[in-house]
């Protein structure tokens, strides 16, 4: 537990800093505001489900917990997901990333967004720009 918390305070931290307010992790609630600090940045629960994804994907590349590292998280920005975690989230993997730089990636994050990703996003990180404009702008080239 103590490895998993290290971890989570990770995530969080890269995900919200800058920002005034704390958070817990409270088992029952998820996270939640610290009530000492209640006055700072937004988490909506868009903000947990990826804070507690990474923290699980970021956990297992660091070899405390058994994950795929396979994540896939599919439309964040429009799913409440605060403007300056939204460009955190970018920079956090990135960061992760950045850890292993002479190995195969150590995993692989897909994330679909209608938003274009920061500037600091290097073109070799976009796989895929779809458009519903023509069928080969499609997933798979074609509308299900």
């Amino acid at each position: 537990m103590k490895q998993l918390n290290e971890v989570f305070l990770e995530v969080t931290n890269g995900l919200i800093r800058r920002a005034t307010g704390k958070l817990s992790l409270d088992l029952r609630s998820g996270l939640v505001p610290n009530p000492d600090n209640s006055s700072g940045e937004a988490f909506g629960s868009a903000g947990q489900v990826v804070g507690f994804d990474l923290t699980c994907l970021s956990a297992a590349i660091n070899g405390h917990a058994l994950h795929p590292r396979f994540l896939v998280h599919d439309s964040p920005r429009e799913a409440d997901l605060n403007e300056l975690i939204y460009r955190n989230l970018f920079r956090y993997v990135l960061s992760l990333e950045g850890r292993f730089p002479d190995c195969e990636p150590a995993f692989q994050y897909i994330i679909t967004t209608t938003s274009p990703p920061p500037e600091i996003v290097q073109p070799e990180h976009i796989c895929e720009t779809l458009d519903d404009e023509t069928p080969s702008g499609r997933l798979l080239g074609f509308e299900f």
